[in-house]
C-alpha cells in the first residue's frame, strides 16, 4: 500500500511511491512539458510507470504551482507558461489510470510542502509556522495555530508574490516588483542574462556567451 505523490514544478515534474511513514518507495523526474498536450502524456505516462506490476495506490496527492481548488481539485489560476493549466480537474485526469478509483486531492505546491513538514518534518508538533520554497519562482505557505491558512481566494501566504519593489520588474501574476521577480532561479538567470547581453567581463560571459541557453541557475552558482 501506497500513496502517489506528484510534484508539478515550473522546471520539473517529480512523482514518488511514498509509504505511510514518508519514505520514497521509488520516483520519476522529468522536465515539465510547456503545452497541454506534452504536459498530459508526460504526466500519465509516468504515473504508468510508478504503478506497473502494482494494485495501485491508496491515494493521490499532488502540489502544482497557481491557486488550486481544493474541493475539486482543480487549477483555478496558472499565469505565465503554464496557463495552459488552468482550468485542469486532476481526478478527472488520472482517475481512468488506476484499477479503481482513488482519492486525489491537489493544493498548491508550497502548502502541500508545508503539510508533509507538519506530517513528518521540520514542523511537526509545531503551531505557527512559515514556509518559504525557493525553486523556480517562489512559493510560501502558512501554519497559523495549527491549520493551513488559504485565503478566501485562494492566495493568503503565496509569499513569493508580496510586492518588495512597487517601481520594479513586472511578473506574470500582473503585478510589478514581486519578491520572485528579484529572488528566484529565473531571477537569477535574467540577471546572469542581461549581464552576458552587455558583455560584461565574467566567468559567465566567456563560457556562455555563444550559447545563452545554458544560462541555468545551477550554472551561475
Amino acid at each position: 500500500m501506497y500513496i502517489l505523490g506528484i510534484d508539478i514544478g515550473g522546471t520539473r515534474l517529480k512523482l514518488a511511491r511514498v509509504a505511510h511513514d514518508g519514505t520514497i518507495l521509488e520516483r520519476r523526474i522529468k522536465e515539465t512539458p510547456t503545452s497541454f498536450e506534452g504536459f498530459s502524456e508526460t504526466l500519465t505516462s509516468l504515473v504508468n510507470e510508478l504503478i506497473a506490476g502494482t494494485d495501485g495506490p491508496i491515494a493521490v496527492g499532488i502540489g502544482c504551482k497557481g491557486i488550486v481548488d481544493t474541493y475539486s481539485s482543480t487549477v483555478l489560476r496558472q499565469p505565465g507558461t503554464f496557463s495552459f493549466l488552468e482550468g485542469l480537474n486532476f481526478p478527472r485526469l488520472l482517475n481512468p489510470l488506476f484499477k479503481h478509483p482513488v482519492p486525489v486531492h491537489a493544493d498548491n505546491d508550497a502548502r502541500v510542502a508545508l503539510a508533509g513538514e507538519v506530517v513528518w518534518g521540520a514542523a511537526k508538533g509545531k503551531r505557527n509556522v512559515v514556509m518559504l520554497t525557493l525553486g523556480t519562482g517562489v512559493g510560501g505557505a502558512l501554519l497559523v495555530e495549527g491549520r493551513i491558512v488559504r485565503g478566501e481566494k485562494g492566495g493568503a501566504g503565496l509569499l513569493g508574490h508580496i510586492t518588495v519593489d512597487p517601481q520594479g520588474r513586472f511578473c506574470d501574476c500582473g503585478n510589478r516588483g514581486c519578491l520572485e521577480t528579484v529572488f528566484s532561479a529565473r531571477a537569477i538567470e535574467a540577471e546572469a542574462l542581461n549581464a552576458i547581453y552587455r558583455g560584461t567581463e565574467s566567468l559567465l560571459t566567456e563560457r556562455f556567451k555563444d550559447d545563452l541557453s545554458q544560462v541555468t541557475c545551477q550554472a551561475v552558482f
